[in-house]
């Protein structure tokens, strides 16, 4: 079967992220997509992840906690797993290694994680925009043992894509990346990335509001819609990226 995934999505926990996107508002907004597999990966954190997963529960859409993180170098990264505990462990290892500064959230947006009736819980006072200490390398090996995925992100995109912040794309052999996702401007003029056939690609909305969920996505064969079916299908690269709405 094909499923449409959409691996890239904010919530209104990452401070770039809308107020209207709260966990709730994203699954409605996933099931009126008909998509078939989502993601949350706010910035450095996995603080809504169990309110999601608590709410699509008695869903069809299946969903991966995850975090969008931000290496020393400031390439953003996307970390995605199976477990909601393999998630939020991963976000109890970035916080310390953020920086503490007074957070003003009229001036960088408010960072809030809701329960399943958009009832706010608690508020993040540290900026989780920003880069934490760790190298790329040490993320993707930290990933990986929380036997998670490790994706760059949005990797064409200028300021916070590896190849504006590293300039090159080395082989898969030497970043052990899972994938490579690009953004919807590279599917709309794609140009030569060397060693981008190493690697499976991906394409996700990196929705911050509730109208761009799945307005970019990627489509899977696979016989078993869950975390094994998906890492069988990018492991064997029946995986198509670059599809927008009006293409399905």
């Amino acid at each position: 079967m094909t499923l449409k995934v959409d691996l890239h999505i904010h919530s209104c926990l990452s401070p770039c992220g809308s107020l209207e996107m709260s966990p709730r508002r994203i699954l409605e907004e996933a099931q009126a997509k008909n998509l078939d597999i989502i993601a949350l990966t706010d910035h450095n954190t996995a603080l809504n992840c169990p309110t999601l997963l608590s709410l699509a529960k008695n869903t069809n859409i299946v969903v991966f906690p995850g975090l969008e993180i931000t290496s020393r170098e400031e390439v953003h990264i996307l970390a995605l797993f199976e477990h909601l505990e393999e998630a939020l462990d991963m976000g109890q290892w970035i916080y310390p290694s953020l920086t503490e500064f007074p957070y003003d959230a009229e001036k960088y947006g408010d960072q809030v994680y809701v329960d399943e009736n958009e009832v706010i819980l608690g508020e993040v006072s540290v900026y989780l925009g920003q880069a934490c200490s760790y190298t790329l390398e040490e993320i993707v090996d930290t990933i990986h043992q929380h036997n998670g995925l490790a994706i760059p992100s949005h990797i064409d995109r200028p300021g916070s894509g590896l190849l504006d912040n590293l300039g090159f794309l080395l082989p898969q052999e030497k970043t052990r990346f899972d994938a490579i996702e690009l953004s919807r401007y590279y599917w709309l003029s794609p140009f030569p990335i060397p060693n981008k056939e190493d690697y499976p690609c991906l394409s996700s909305s990196d929705a911050h509001f509730p109208e761009a969920i799945g307005t970019l996505v990627s489509t899977i064969d696979t016989e078993e819609k869950s975390w094994q079916g998906f890492c069988k299908a990018l492991h064997e690269r029946q995986i198509k990226a670059g599809i927008f709405p009006s293409n399905i």
